[in-house]
């Protein structure tokens, strides 16, 4: 390399004519006071520099794609540089992806790298359903034809819902340098949308010679432990590995190249931060891409229900399903956005349940599963998703459900919306309309008419529309008094023997209403 005028910059592998001796280079370097670049003139100053090729490389720019899903998230571009979620698995914006989930139109992208490199291995950090792509191709120059390094099937199964380091097989690894990478994907059998989160190029030396970690997954623990960790990385199957958590020792065992598989210590309260680490002769991987870490807490799948009514008298019991280990907790707690909070128990290992407070707004919340000791939480909350949503008017349930079908009954009716208005209303069997009497937004009472059957109780505010959910009132019929008591009739419809009467059970056949009933000494 020669430097002239102290900050001209000329390269290359030979002298060409040197002509100059040393005192002709006399002008100080422009970015470094204490060095000489040639002169002012003709005289060039040369230097000898020393570089260490590249062992890996990671997207430097892409160069052509068949389609995007933006020109922001989901991008061709967020295929340049190394990864930023893997191993994670889920919908990231920073992943390219094709425009659409499947179809039979072929894909592509193209990637150009900083330097040409003697491509022993290709890796493709498939981030969201992996296995779409079929054909790996290289070029030295932009104008080169393609060379295809690996071509197979799509394979959407063996990494179902897992993240995937893809290393195809390539043919002739490291013999050629190559600078541009291609891979055609085909989505035809995609099970949602394909993202590839970057492509890494390696020689065959940092091929032999990688060991490295990258992430454990989950990240979520459970309490109890002995859970299936899943550790990414680099792992040569010539050498021994053994993790740890916190420095306690876990059972370790090398699944592939790609990943080691540890079984988890338990624990009996949230812990933040437990670092993993693996070694190899009892030296500690390199891990690129962080510190590695988990979180304990309570292993929630989600609560049933998942919506309520505003203002509702019928508490919102909500029943979690997930994992709840026995340890010595005093107590559980849930809470509606931080702000209302509600007494949670355990019924068994795979059950806890929470009442929700009424609530006054709708909202769509966040509910939160705390675990407390001695009234102190240590879990920093399991979350599911709570809609709160106006119900309208609603008919949830009436007391009592049955009555004389010779009198009158009061009733009082629970529900939602119910306003202090004197047009509110209850109706009964689609036609009978009486007024009713205000007590709260969520209950009134009104007199079911005398009648036979059952009535459908609907309310109405306005006394014009009613409520479509529907509860019924059951009239049971009443002997004459004229029958006596003193023996009872055994018939098709029972009687049930009172002071001065026989009642009948209601059913479709009244023998109280179809002739006068003999009775027997």
């Amino acid at each position: 390399m020669g430097l002239c005028s102290g900050s001209d910059c000329y390269c290359g592998n030979s002298f060409g004519s040197a002509g100059y001796g040393l005192s002709a280079c006399n002008v100080i370097c422009t970015g470094n006071q204490s060095e000489i670049c040639g002169s002012s003139t003709n005289a060039v100053s040369v230097y000898q520099i020393t570089a260490t090729a590249p062992q890996e490389l990671w997207v430097a720019n892409v160069t052509n794609f068949s389609t995007q899903y933006s020109s922001g998230g989901w991008a061709a571009k967020q295929a340049i540089g190394a990864p930023e979620q893997f191993p994670y698995y889920d919908d990231f914006g920073t992943s390219w992806s094709p425009l659409k989930q499947y179809g039979t139109a072929p894909e592509f992208i193209e990637l150009e790298y900083p330097l040409a490199l003697a491509i022993a291995e290709v890796a493709i950090y498939e981030t969201y359903n992996p296995g779409g792509t079929w054909k790996v191709s290289a070029k030295l120059n932009a104008g080169d034809q393609w060379t295809v390094l690996w071509q197979g099937q799509p394979d959407f199964i063996s990494s179902a819902g897992h993240s995937r380091a893809f290393l195809p097989p390539i043919t002739n690894p490291g013999a050629n340098s190559y600078r541009y990478v291609r891979l055609d994907v085909n989505i035809t059998d995609s099970p949602g949308w394909y993202e590839v989160d970057s492509v890494r190029i390696r020689t065959a030396a940092s091929v032999a010679s990688k060991t490295e970690m990258w992430r454990p997954t989950p990240t979520t623990l459970c309490w109890y432990g002995n859970q299936d960790l899943l550790i990414y990385g680099v792992f040569p199957s010539s050498q021994a590995y053994q993790c740890t958590m916190d420095g306690v020792n876990m059972p370790t065992r090398r699944v592939d190249i790609a990943h080691l598989a540890c079984t988890t210590p338990p624990r009996n309260i949230s812990v933040t931060n437990n670092i993993i680490d693996c070694k190899t002769g009892g030296v500690s991987l390199p891990q690129p891409f962080g510190i590695s870490s988990v979180y304990y807490d309570t292993c929630v799948n989600g609560i049933d229900p998942i919506e309520g009514c505003i203002g509702s008298s019928s508490p919102n019991l909500l029943n979690w399903d997930g994992v709840f280990p026995n340890y010595n907790f005093t107590n559980f707690q849930c809470s509606l956005d931080d702000t209302l909070f509600a007494p949670a128990w355990i019924e068994d290992a795979r059950t806890a349940h929470c009442i929700l407070p009424v609530v006054a707004t709708t909202q769509i919340s966040v509910v939160n599963l705390w675990a407390t000791v001695n009234n102190t939480r240590v879990s920093a909350g399991t979350t599911s998703t709570f809609v709160v949503k106006d119900c309208g008017l609603v008919v949830s349930s009436i007391d009592p459900t049955f009555g004389d079908d010779t009198t009158p009954t009061q009733i009082t009716v629970y529900g939602t919306g119910f306003a202090d208005v004197p047009t509110l209303r209850c109706r009964f069997d689609w036609g009978i309309d009486v007024n009713a009497t205000y007590v709260d937004a969520n209950t009134l009472t009104c007199v079911v008419p005398a009648g036979n059957g059952d009535y459908e109780v609907q309310v109405s505010v306005d006394g014009f529309t009613f409520s479509e959910d529907i509860v019924y009132f059951s009239h049971q019929e009443t002997c004459p008094n004229s029958v006596q008591t003193k023996d009872t009739v055994m018939l098709a419809s029972a009687c049930v023997t009172t002071r001065t009467t026989a009642l009948i059970a209601h059913n479709s056949f009244s023998m109280c209403r179809s002739q006068q009933l003999q009775m027997q000494r």
